[in-house]
């Protein structure tokens, strides 16, 4: 299956740091770049998912240096009803929950 045919978008490519001045600028530049994933109108991605609460969307990354990679970006809304914000992000970013997120993480 093609997933987001006609959808657009790049990604930051990778960089060769050397100094924590080019650590700060990478850093910069990446959150800019997850900010403006977020800001995108749906218009230019696909959705993948929309059920009850939860929305994922989708879009191929065809500018930049993965422009030939094949990359379907995702991004995705959802609300945990009955969960403390804070036990949920803490559990998130516990070995445990990247495992859920990622489960071929090291």
């Amino acid at each position: 299956q093609h997933w987001a045919e006609g959808t657009t978008g790049s990604l930051l490519g990778e960089v060769h740091i050397q100094h924590k001045e080019d650590a700060f600028n990478f850093a910069n530049d990446a959150v800019a770049e997850s900010l403006g994933i977020w800001k995108e109108p749906s218009t230019n991605w696909q959705v993948m998912h929309n059920v009850s609460n939860l929305l994922v969307e989708v879009r191929r990354i065809t500018e930049g240096p993965y422009a030939s990679s094949g990359i379907v970006l995702s991004r995705a809304v959802g609300t945990v009803k009955g969960a403390d914000p804070d036990e949920v992000y803490q559990h998130f970013i516990s070995p445990e929950g990247l495992q859920l997120l990622d489960p071929n993480m090291d």
